[in-house]
């Protein structure tokens, strides 16, 4: 086995391991994402109440791994033209075998516009 052979065995495994650990909290940003464009449409074409009745049912049913995404970390804000809902949290993460610990920081926004654009 060559030098070079070891280098990418090493890397591959470094970044699988690191995969492993932020991996599932970026992935959890993306169905935020989609958490939050539907709750902002859906306030669009119901109401606020339904809207926040939306964001709850969804966030029970994505089932998040620490549940450490809540409505509470979600609001809401309209204007006579939009509808926003916007969600920001954080998490700590530890470092693979290591004490050092990395807050991921992580925020969605969807403005839904009233006129249908």
């Amino acid at each position: 086995m060559n030098f070079f052979t070891l280098v990418m065995i090493l890397a591959v495994l470094v970044g699988s391991l690191l995969a492993h650990r932020f991996g599932p909290y970026y992935w959890d940003y993306w169905k935020m994402k989609e958490i939050t464009k539907t709750t902002a449409l859906h306030w669009k074409v119901y109401s606020r109440k339904a809207a926040e009745e939306k964001l709850v049912y969804m966030l029970s049913e994505k089932e998040f791994g620490d549940n450490y995404i809540g409505p509470d970390f979600c609001g809401f804000s309209e204007t006579s033209k939009t509808r926003t809902v916007w969600c920001s949290w954080e998490v700590e993460v530890n470092y693979p075998f290591s004490d050092h610990i990395r807050t991921l920081s992580f925020a969605t926004e969807h403005a839904a516009r009233m006129d249908g654009r």
